[in-house]
């Protein structure tokens, strides 16, 4: 064999160095997504392209069934702040109906009718569910609607009076009281000067704000009733200032929201604590204010025992109630803006007992 021969088939024996560097540099530039150059192979290039659409479509399947499971979707475009703003509102206000209706709510006291334990200006928290596990006891602190008022609350009357008052129509007043349990179903109830007898027995009563005044003939001497099924007989701790069992009778314990558990905020009131008759009925809250008055005024009106227990006393303003009281928290100093020296700070966070 001749030296050129041999030459040529050393030559065509060896590899390839640069072809197989141009073949290394070509599938980066598809890798790129580059159209195939000259000198590429078509079949290399069009075997990445099917792979990529591959590649996507598995990538998209694992997107959608992770949207399908957890709610959440990657490729989605972002929630304007709007939207945001729209939705967290309304689950914060769905959050709140439902603590609210069957879990707690709060109630602010209004009247003094149930001093000392509770006085005007008092939040407490009431538990919605306390009497769906045991029975209401004697000396539970309750909240309920008022017997004597409309409770008939269906949808299509709560709608209607929704439309009333964004009319400007006035609509029945819907009150909630809160009392004392004082008597239990099938008990034998009797007040006689002053003290209650359950059963024959007199009622160890040390939530009392004074001794009952005898003036009063619900004071002196009521009953005896015996308390129906699913009934409770019910009175304020401040009886010479509660309207309660004693005038609108028996409680059922269907109108029961809930017990009283806590007092979580305790807010001084200048205005006057009175509530007088409505004329469509119910109760209207008296529009006057509270001025201190020195004690000989006062003494005209309130007994020895209640001036032994304060030297400071109120009377209101206006000239239909002159009602007089004598506790430091029911009146605010003046100017209005001394903020920290209206709340009752030894209140908050005491247990309604």
């Amino acid at each position: 064999m001749s030296k050129k021969k041999k030459k040529k088939q050393r030559r065509e024996s060896r590899p390839a160095p640069v072809q197989e560097a141009k073949l290394d540099s070509s599938e980066e530039k598809l890798s790129a997504g580059t159209k195939p150059q000259k000198g590429f192979s078509l079949k290399h290039w069009w075997r990445e392209r099917k792979r990529k659409k591959e590649d996507k479509k598995k990538a998209l399947y694992v997107e959608r069934r992770a949207f399908l499971f957890f709610g959440k979707k990657k490729m989605r475009k972002k929630k304007g702040i709007i939207r945001e703003y729209v939705e967290a509102f309304l689950v914060a206000l769905v959050l709140a109906m439902v603590i609210r209706t069957f879990i707690v709510q709060a109630f602010m006291i209004p009247s003094g009718s149930m001093e000392d334990t509770l006085v005007v200006g008092d939040y407490v928290l009431v538990s919605k569910f306390a009497y769906d596990f045991w029975e209401p006891q004697q000396g539970d602190v309750i909240v309920f609607k008022y017997p004597l008022q409309d409770n008939n609350m269906n949808p299509l009357i709560w709608t209607k009076e929704l439309f009333m008052k964004l009319g400007g129509v006035p609509t029945p007043p819907r009150m909630d009281y809160i009392k004392r349990i004082i008597g239990l179903p099938g008990d034998t109830l009797e007040l006689k000067d002053g003290v209650v007898y359950i059963n024959g027995e007199p009622l160890n009563e040390p939530y009392l704000k004074e001794p009952p005044n005898l003036n009063i003939s619900l004071n002196k001497h009521f009953g005896p009733i015996t308390i129906p099924e699913d009934s409770y007989f019910m009175m304020g701790d401040n009886r010479n200032e509660s309207k309660d069992s004693r005038y609108w009778g028996v409680l059922p314990k269907d109108l029961i929201k809930g017990k009283a558990i806590i007092m979580y905020w305790s807010w001084a009131h200048s205005s006057c604590p009175v509530f007088f008759p409505a004329p469509n009925g119910g109760m209207v809250k008296c529009s006057g204010h509270l001025e201190e008055i020195d004690a000989k005024e006062a003494a005209l009106y309130l007994s020895p025992e209640a001036m032994e227990k304060t030297d400071k006393f109120y009377q209101c303003d206006n000239p239909k109630c002159r009602s007089i009281h004598r506790y430091w928290w029911d009146v605010i100093p003046k100017p209005f803006y001394e903020f920290w020296t209206r709340i009752r700070w030894s209140r908050i966070g005491d247990l309604v007992k």
